[in-house]
């Protein structure tokens, strides 16, 4: 008994905890924008996470100032995934679905942008 107490001990004080952390960071992303002649700009926004442990979902809020977002996709390798979207006056949210464990994943979102150009006498705004 006394050599099994013994053992335990050296055991439960000898062991190095074992931590694991959840996260993930954007080491790149590419966002283009085309202007149209009629206001109207075309956004695609690739960004490429890389996470530490599993995740399944990532979401993202895009300010509204008057302007309306007309969404068309997401994809990562090119194959669309499932989301969710909602509308309030001030913002347009997504929330999409996918798995991921200790890896890289690069999503690309695309969407346009009614009334993203406002025009004046002498200048134009973005």
């Amino acid at each position: 008994m006394r050599r099994f107490l013994i053992t335990f001990l050296v055991f439960l004080f000898s062991a190095t905890p074992a931590f694991a952390t959840k996260d993930y960071s954007i080491p790149k992303a590419n966002i283009e924008v085309f202007l149209n002649k009629d206001g109207s700009a075309d956004i695609t926004e690739e960004r490429t996470y890389s996470f530490t442990e599993t995740f399944h979902w990532a979401d993202q809020y895009i300010p509204l100032q008057n302007h309306k977002i007309i969404f068309r996709s997401i994809t990562s390798e090119n194959i669309p995934l499932k989301y969710e979207k909602s509308l309030t006056d001030d913002k347009f949210y997504i929330k999409w679905f996918y798995d991921a464990t200790d890896e890289q994943k690069t999503f690309k979102l695309s969407y346009t942008i009614q009334n993203a150009l406002i025009n004046h006498q002498d200048v134009s705004e973005f």
